[in-house]
């Protein structure tokens, strides 16, 4: 039975329903479907799909990406199923569902598996062949690839050409030898120097009868490699050539087997430490370590990085015995103490020393200065099949003496800073454990019979609160381990509290906290003192200008110092230009200091507070304002060019709000806990914040109060009625703007009155109070134009116009649109403009006038589009919906409208699906 869905990666990027191509778009909009098929089932965030598919990435990107996802979502709705195949998730995720067999990825992964573990060649065969029949050309084409998707894309090739060449060896093996060496002839005209070709090539030559061509062919190999790359043949093809010459090529070669003429036993080092028996996951990181081994004619040297205790080494050794077949020669290990407690950093020239006396050279031999010492030792590998590990290294300089000189061999580093200065490194930074990984770490040490019957959302919480670092899994599993009468949830107790969270993550060998004392110490001053600040930094991330004025320095030095924390990987940028800190170096660092100096708080504040207030005068036009806290002198405030800009800053920073609000309440900084807020009601309008603004408004309102700030309470207490408003609490709104009107008269503040009044009228009127609706919204326009706000009055008339629509007073209600968008166009007042158009629309249609509403509607949905109001977008395209005369249209765009306001968690999409429901639009 055929697929109802096909996705397919493996040539241009196509997705078939029912046998049928679907239109993708353009090449963006199609990088969106690889990026999503590449990690399809998986959960992706928005900022890794964005970094994904844009290289670097535009402002417009956040915006442009919902509009791709939306089409997506209505192109990938398979018929007969309930939903998309491309779903957004609540916490702002995407996932891509793939049923199997759908997707050629998948087909060709599980075929190459199958191939390379079948028990005889004429199984293999058939799987490997089965697995490259469904390439049909180069991976990802026809779609924009960015350094992310390229990598990926260039992963897929190598497996490919891996799988191929399994293949024919497999072929070879059967005795295929006629009919490989055309194939084998047009492989090795794209790549010359591809030696296990080579040696297949050489053979299946001599053995159909072509001696001379055989030796011919290795005589134009030896030639380019020599030309090329300043090296001989490795050991297995030179072996074939006398094998060849002396007339006996009977043995098959094989790629993996010992050369012909070894090096002595007493001369082949086998350094490697023991693997480790509960090595779990890397699967991904181990592919590539294998496809730059199986695809690489070069010198190859590879550089793992990561932070402290993220299993570097582990992964070097595991990945060190799983090459060392294909280095008959040997394998050279050494631990060149970078990071060890109580041990300075070996010097190159005693490492030198070390391997010279393992690869058999006479002591009386070895030279005296470093540098003959490395010559010696590169010419000792030049005709040699080495695997090299230099574990923990400090930096460049300690290792670029031991890297071999020739493609023969093989290195791999590791240390905990990245080592950008090394040439022809191919850089792996390790992050974290996966999730599925930890819990099978931690499993594995614990056994599955110690965690039998635990919760496995407890496992999972557990192994988050190690922060998926490898050390912290295997410390806390062992201890659990040790200690049979505990329960799961009595060592999640002990790992909650940040405080003494790394004491429970340490045994008499091994301790998380010793770990990064040693990256702490190997900093600079200056970085050692921006650790210190980030463990106290109260928000979630950070970039440059906050932390300039948390530190009291100019944004460049902070940005460089960032910087250099990233490198040593006590710092992490999960998206350009933002850092933060794992959870547990996070707590390690806000043990290094009992306390952070409030003056550098104060700063951080001012800061937020002037940023917030300089956006906030973006997003909506300027009006009266009693003046801010007074900003530190060091603080440069930005500006903002337009209302997107402001409202970029925004989203970005908004999750760190409520920390810095507490924490400003904390240490007695009441001006700045109210005033934070207070700036942002903006922002909070307009992405309609308001269920996590209320408890935000709380603590605002508590200062206010502490203060004794009248004024202050005013503002806020509008906030906490407006937030309550949207939310559909409307006595609890009457309640709020009853009391700010009480406030702001006590203080004069009559834009604040004004405001209260007018919300109050809204409330009135959602409560079926007509007539107290009117009266309110009048005496609000009464107090706007004594102070001469046309801004308030363009508010206030909409408003009137709303509730004129309610009681039937349609051309009143007209009236007051019209006067609210005059002067709205007035003072440039966008927001005003496309909330009075919407309301005008509305009432139009109830006047029958079809046309007109849907001009205006026209106008609203294009004008809210381009200033980001999403509400007002939404309320444009019901209104177009509605006086459509096309049902299908009418469904079209209700259905847009229904996953706005359902991404919003605006309460009208309710009102939304009875209209669909009304026209059995949806179930």
């Amino acid at each position: 039975m055929a697929n109802v869905a096909e996705f397919r990666l493996l040539g241009p990027v196509e997705v078939l329903l029912h046998g049928q191509p679907q239109p993708l778009g353009g090449p963006r909009q199609r990088t969106v479907v690889a990026a999503m098929l590449l990690h399809a089932n998986e959960e992706v965030r928005t900022n890794q799909l964005l970094k994904l598919v844009w290289d670097d990435v535009p402002s417009s990107a956040a915006s442009n990406l919902r509009t791709y996802l939306t089409r997506l979502r209505r192109i990938l709705s398979v018929p007969g199923e309930p939903e998309s195949r491309l779903r957004t998730l609540r916490g702002g995720g995407h996932v891509l569902t793939v049923q199997p067999g759908e997707l050629d990825l998948a087909t060709f992964s599980e075929h190459a598996a199958l191939g390379e573990q079948a028990g005889d060649e004429s199984a293999a065969r058939t799987h490997l062949s089965r697995a490259l029949t469904v390439w049909r050309g180069r991976a990802l084409d026809d779609i924009a690839l960015g350094p992310a998707l390229e990598v990926e894309a260039t992963r897929l090739e190598a497996h490919r050409d891996r799988v191929h060449e399994r293949l024919l060896r497999a072929r070879f093996a059967l005795g295929e030898h006629d009919e490989l060496i055309p194939e084998l002839r047009a492989l090795l005209r794209h790549n010359p120097l591809w030696e296990s070709l080579v040696s297949m090539l050489m053979v299946s030559l001599h053995r159909t009868g072509r001696r001379a061509e055989a030796l011919e062919l290795f005589r134009e190999t030896r030639q380019n490699l020599v030309d090329e790359l300043g090296v001989e043949p490795g050991a297995d093809l030179q072996a074939l050539h006398r094998q060849l010459l002396a007339d006996d090529a009977e043995e098959q070669p094989k790629q993996d087997r010992a050369p012909a003429a070894p090096t002595p036993a007493r001369d082949r080092p086998a350094q490697l430490p023991a693997d480790l028996p509960a090595f779990t996951g890397r699967t991904p990181e181990l592919t590539t370590l294998a496809d730059l081994h199986n695809t690489s004619h070069t010198v190859v040297i590879s550089a793992i990085d990561g932070m402290a205790g993220v299993g570097k080494t582990s992964l070097a050794v595991h990945a060190a015995h799983r090459l060392a077949p294909w280095y008959s020669d040997g394998q050279l290990f050494i631990d060149l103490h970078g990071h060890t407690t109580g041990v300075a950093p070996l010097d190159p020239g005693e490492a030198l020393d070390r391997f010279l006396r393992s690869l058999g050279v006479p002591a009386q031999d070895i030279p005296d200065n470093t540098e003959a010492r490395a010559a010696l030792y590169r010419s000792q590998l030049a005709n040699r099949r080495v695997l090299v590990v230099l574990d923990n290294a400090h930096g460049e300089a300690q290792v670029r003496p031991l890297l071999p000189g020739t493609a023969s061999c093989r290195t791999l580093i590791t240390s905990r800073r990245q080592l950008p200065g090394l040439e022809h490194v191919q850089p792996l930074t390790l992050d974290v454990l996966p999730l599925p990984d930890a819990i099978a770490l931690l499993t594995s040490i614990c056994t599955p019979e110690r965690l039998a019957g635990e919760p496995p959302e407890l496992v999972e919480e557990v192994v988050e609160l190690c922060g998926r670092l490898p050390l912290a899994i295997r410390i806390a599993a062992r201890r659990l381990r040790a200690r049979p009468t505990w329960p799961l949830a009595h060592l999640r107790d002990r790992l909650s509290d940040q405080r003494p969270q790394l004491a429970e993550l340490q045994t008499t060998e091994h301790s998380v906290a010793a770990a990064f004392n040693l990256s702490y110490a190997d900093l600079e001053p200056q970085q050692q003192r921006m650790v210190e600040l980030l463990g106290r930094h109260p928000g979630l991330d950070i970039d440059s200008v906050a932390a300039a004025a948390l530190a009291g320095w100019k944004v460049p030095e902070a940005d460089h110092v960032l910087e250099e924390l990233c490198g040593a990987h006590l710092v992490r940028q999960p998206t350009p230009g933002r850092y933060d800190m794992h959870n547990l170096v996070h707590a390690y660092a806000a043990n290094l200091v009992s306390e952070v100096n409030t003056a550098g708080i104060r700063r951080l504040l001012d800061h937020y507070l002037h940023t917030a207030d300089a956006a906030d005068r973006a997003i909506h036009p300027p009006r009266p304002l009693r003046p801010l806290v007074a900003r530190d002198p060091r603080i440069v405030v930005p500006s903002f060019a337009d209302s997107q800009q402001a409202l970029r800053w925004c989203d970005t920073e908004y999750q760190n709000v409520p920390h810095l609000t507490r924490e400003a309440k904390a240490r007695g900084l009441l001006a700045h806990a109210w005033q934070l807020p207070w700036r942002l009601a903006g922002y909070i309008f307009v992405r309609n914040r308001w269920a996590d603004g209320i408890p935000l408004y709380l603590v605002a309102l508590d200062a206010t109060r502490e203060l004794g700030d009248r004024y202050g309470e005013g503002e806020i207490l509008v906030g906490l009625a407006f937030a309550h408003s949207q939310l559909k609490h409307h006595q609890a709104s009457v309640d709020y703007y009853i009391d700010a009107i009480t406030a702001s008269r006590e203080v004069g503040n009559k834009w604040t009155e004004g405001f209260s009044t007018m919300g109050l009228a809204d409330e009135y009127r959602r409560l079926g109070q007509f007539g107290n609706a009117i009266e309110s919204h009048l005496d609000a326009l009464r107090v706007y134009q004594e102070i001469d706000d046309v801004y308030g009055r363009c508010i206030t008339l909409a408003h009137l116009g709303d509730a004129y629509r309610d009681l039937g007073r349609l051309e009143e209600a007209v009236g007051c649109y019209r006067l609210a968008i005059e002067d709205s166009v007035r003072i440039d007042n966008e927001y005003g403009i496309g909330q009075a158009l919407n309301g005008l629309s509305a009432t139009e249609r109830l006047l029958g006038r079809t046309d007109d509403a849907a001009a205006s509607a026209t106008r609203a949905l294009a004008l809210c589009r381009e200033i980001g109001d999403r509400h007002g977008e939404a309320h444009a395209l019901v209104m177009l919906g509605l006086v459509s005369r096309d049902a299908g249209e009418t469904g079209r765009l209700l259905r847009i409208a229904l996953v706005i306001l359902t991404d919003l968690k605006d309460p009208r999409a309710e009102e939304v699906r009875a209209h669909l429901a009304a026209l059995s639009l949806i179930n």
